[in-house]
């Protein structure tokens, strides 16, 4: 499922959540456990139907696991505005850490140190995204955030994964 379908599915069942964010809480769900429900609910009067989004959950789970390391955060294409991508970049960042501090018992501090800068990183681009919406980030650059998130997002899941077995 790509960005824009994800987005339309999330309207078609009336959800406000952009398609990032979404995509940001199911994977930090799943740095916790594989058998958060498709149908993640995160409206109180509307939640997902199971067979909408179990290919989602599923393929995340594969990139996130795999050896080859394919996870990429759920964003708009390249092809639309900057502004847009970084606003969705940092509501990957704000729902990735929703999804991380959704597990009771979760607590940064008793994560490594390189995770807990990571999540503090994390967090500073959710900010930085929203606000400045990346109106002057050259492409380059762009793509250097991207990849910065997308591996930090499979170290801290890698991290998280290894305590809970």
């Amino acid at each position: 499922m790509d960005y824009q379908q994800l987005s339309d599915a999330l309207r078609r069942l009336g959800m406000m959540q952009e398609a990032s964010e979404y995509h940001g809480i199911l994977t930090g769900m799943l740095c916790w456990q594989d058998d958060v429900p498709a149908g993640l609910k995160l409206n109180q009067d509307i939640a997902v139907p199971e067979d909408e989004f179990t290919d989602l959950r599923l393929t995340l789970l594969r990139s996130l696991e795999g050896p080859e390391m394919g996870f990429t955060p759920l964003l708009p294409e390249d092809a639309q505005p900057m502004a847009e991508r970084a606003e969705a970049l940092g509501q990957w960042c704000s729902g990735f850490l929703y999804g991380l501090a959704s597990h009771d018992g979760f607590s940064p501090e008793q994560t490594s140190e390189s995770t807990q800068e990571a999540i503090q990183d994390l967090s500073a681009i959710s900010r930085a995204a929203s606000t400045d919406a990346g109106q002057d980030t050259e492409e380059s650059a762009w793509a250097e955030l991207v990849e910065y998130v997308r591996v930090v997002a499979q170290v801290i899941y890698l991290e998280l994964r290894s305590r809970a077995s």
